[in-house]
């Protein structure tokens, strides 16, 4: 009796999404060492510093409204867009104030955190669908 080869790997992912894209999907990660917030974003075995654009402010926070978070929203929203502007405008700015109230406002304040760039994709699905096909194209 032949025995079919059977790949757990897709098994643990949604059924709309392939395994292999998974695998490439970026994991964002903030974390706080002797009061410092960093915030890091993992795309494969690749980990980066997530850079702030100086909009609202020179450094990243979570956890409340105001200018930390704003700019946490801006870079990740950024970073999702894969935007080669760093001038703040168009999409993002129209995007941030929204998602800093759905998602880096509601981050725990004192503690780190991942967020899968999966949950970036599935806000601005349902917030502005009509970018999601713009996408790269920043």
């Amino acid at each position: 009796m032949a025995t079919k080869h059977h790949d757990r790997r897709t098994d643990q992912f949604p059924s709309c999404l392939n395994a292999e894209r998974l695998l490439d999907l970026k994991v964002y990660s903030g974390s706080i060492n002797r009061g410092h917030k960093h915030v890091t974003v993992q795309s494969g075995a690749t980990t980066t510093k997530l850079l702030s654009l100086d909009v609202f402010a020179p450094h990243f926070a979570w956890g409340f409204h105001g200018a930390g978070p704003d700019e946490l929203s801006v870079a990740i929203l950024h970073d999702y867009f894969e935007d080669k502007d760093t001038k703040f405008g168009g999409r993002i700015a129209k995007l941030y104030g929204q998602f800093t109230e759905d998602v880096t406002s509601t981050l725990s304040r004192d503690r780190a955190w991942t967020m899968k760039e999966e949950r970036v994709e599935k806000w601005v699905n349902a917030h502005a669908p009509e970018l999601t096909s713009e996408r790269s194209q920043g």
